[in-house]
């Protein structure tokens, strides 16, 4: 009763001359036997006490039906990109809704194989490119591709089943994903030299760009790009930490009486791509800073004073920040007199602040 989609209709027509009898089935998509017993009856009499007989005996035949194998279907992904000798690679849910066919073919065994792989530009010639390539009914594919290959593919992916092709089934599919394999990435580098004056007491703050990006935020937000330090070399010459914002620009304040030389490791990423690491080169240059003493306004001797020595007369002598303590000092002393020969010698002061005349 379920191998029929309905009633049969019966008829019958002239065939070259002949009656012929017609019987019109439609039937589900399931296999089986439908057993028909058929009479045929004419439009006369049919009284049987009078002997007329308008219906044949009975005859019997067998329909059987047999169903074709319908293909198997599933999707997957459309592209994969790769960075060429990236080595062996697992993808996840690559393909998904993997079915036999129809409800009635849910027991039959799937199998995915790899049919083959044509190059998607040029002569679209066949290439050996893969030498590892499984995906199983989990829908994982896992895959590694021959050293140094580079270009754009066309993979053909064949799902088969085990119904057979018999009765004009068909037990396979094939679909196919474009493979684009970019040439191994390399970071590019560059080096960016500054010099600068040494700070003075007051720190001296400034924004350098390393990068040169030319993007503004929104850009670098829609590609993911960000920016982040990675190492600073000589950090005392900072006042604080060096820091980048996320258009590349570099800052940092430069302590107070420092000199020398750091390097600023800097890097731009897309993600775990590393696409650009450079170095911010920052030499400060040193500053010789004033000397500094203190005299005082007036000092009163006695005429004829021969030999005189006076300790301590110049107080509070530095050579300038500490930075510079380990620099000579050297008083030069020029002389302006109301009186001519006022000195039998000229005044000197010693380093440590002792005056001397006579």
């Amino acid at each position: 009763q379920f191998l029929l989609a309905g009633p049969p209709v019966f008829d019958v027509i002239q065939l070259e001359g002949r009656l012929a009898g017609v019987v019109r089935v439609r039937t589900n998509s399931i296999a089986g036997v439908s057993t028909f017993r058929v009479r045929l009856q004419d439009d006369g009499p049919t009284d049987v006490t009078t002997g007329d007989v308008g219906t044949s005996e009975e005859q019997v035949f067998r329909l059987l039906v047999r169903t074709r194998n319908f293909r198997p279907t599933f999707q997957m992904l459309e592209s994969i990109f790769l960075e060429a000798n990236s080595g062996p690679q697992v993808i996840e849910s690559f393909a998904t809704d993997m079915s036999p066919g129809p409800a009635f073919e849910s027991n039959q065994q799937l199998t995915f194989s790899l049919d083959s792989v044509r190059r998607a530009t040029g002569n679209n010639e066949e290439v050996g490119l893969f030498t590892d390539f499984d995906l199983d009914m989990n829908g994982t594919l896992r895959f590694d591709v021959f050293p140094d290959f580079e270009g754009i593919f066309s993979v053909f992916v064949r799902l088969t089943d085990n119904g057979g092709s018999n009765f004009g089934g068909t037990d396979n599919s094939v679909q196919s994903f474009l493979f684009s394999i970019t040439p191994e990435f390399a970071a590019t580098e560059r080096i960016v030299e500054l010099m600068l004056d040494e700070a003075g007491e007051e720190p001296v703050p400034g924004c350098f760009d390393v990068f040169n990006a030319s993007l503004d935020e929104t850009q670098i937000a829609a590609l993911n790009v960000s920016f982040r330090i990675t190492s600073v070399t000589n950090v005392a010459l900072f006042a604080d930490a060096p820091r980048i914002d996320q258009t590349g620009t570099v800052c940092f304040t430069q302590a107070p009486y420092q000199h020398g030389t750091s390097q600023i490791q800097a890097i731009m990423e897309q993600g775990d791509l590393i696409l650009e690491d450079n170095t911010l080169v920052v030499e400060i240059r040193s500053l010789n800073n004033q000397p500094s003493f203190d005299v005082p306004e007036f000092l009163n001797v006695v005429e004829s004073t021969s030999d005189f020595l006076l300790p301590g007369f110049v107080e509070n002598i530095t050579t300038g920040p500490v930075n510079e303590g380990d620099q000579l000092l050297t008083f030069l002393v020029q002389t302006i007199s109301t009186e001519q020969n006022l000195f039998s010698s000229e005044p000197s002061i010693d380093a440590d602040g002792t005056l001397r005349f006579h």
